[in-house]
């Protein structure tokens, strides 16, 4: 562990993901042992925003404004605070899962007024590993709103969670997306939601 006014050697977006990681675990780094909270999280992300942008920047932005005003509004009436905002996605904290899942389901109803056919179901697990009946949970919501595509995020899976999720694409056709906190935090979300 590094002392107070010794200058770091990690690269800028490394040290970036780490400010991150701590703001969003409540991290004190001056003492040995590790403060920890239990915080709901919150991530939205614009679908196919590679391909918007390329299509029309101008208007893609302009969209992206607009929504991001209205999550922002809505993650603050619900006591949340906006963590990070890049690219296409959001990132919010929360000081628990219910005011997160209540902001998700506002969010949800907002924007599916502006966007009747684009919007996506989003769960959101709370525990160290997503196991199979989250999925199977997940899937049945999916097929009653009847969405070809839905994000699941999670710290990790189990690997019957995993397999579940290419089941229930195989059966289907329909997608489910398994994020890890991790992947939004190191900032691969775009990569793999593009």
């Amino acid at each position: 562990m590094r002392s107070r006014g010794q200058s770091s050697s990690l690269p800028g977006d490394q040290k970036h993901i780490i400010d991150v990681c701590i703001r969003l675990r409540g991290i004190s780094l001056s003492t040995e042992k590790y403060k920890r909270k239990l915080a709901g999280i919150l991530t939205a992300g614009a679908v196919e925003y590679g391909r918007l942008m390329g299509e029309d920047e101008a208007a893609t932005l302009q969209t992206l404004k607009g929504h991001r005003e209205a999550m922002s509004s809505l993650i603050e009436k619900h006591q949340g605070r906006l963590v990070e905002t890049r690219w296409g996605n959001l990132l919010a904290e929360f000081a628990s899962v219910v005011d997160a899942l209540e902001c998700a389901v506002e969010i949800q109803k907002e924007l599916k007024g502006r966007n009747e056919d684009d919007w996506y179901p989003i769960q959101v697990k709370q525990k160290d590993k997503a196991s199979r009946p989250d999925i199977d949970s997940f899937e049945a919501a999916m097929t009653r709103e009847d969405r070809k595509k839905g994000f699941f995020v999670a710290f990790d899976y189990s690997s019957d969670a995993l397999r579940e999720v290419d089941g229930f694409f195989r059966r289907s056709g329909k997608i489910i997306i398994p994020l890890t906190v991790k992947e939004i935090i190191e900032e691969t979300l775009a990569k793999k939601l593009a």
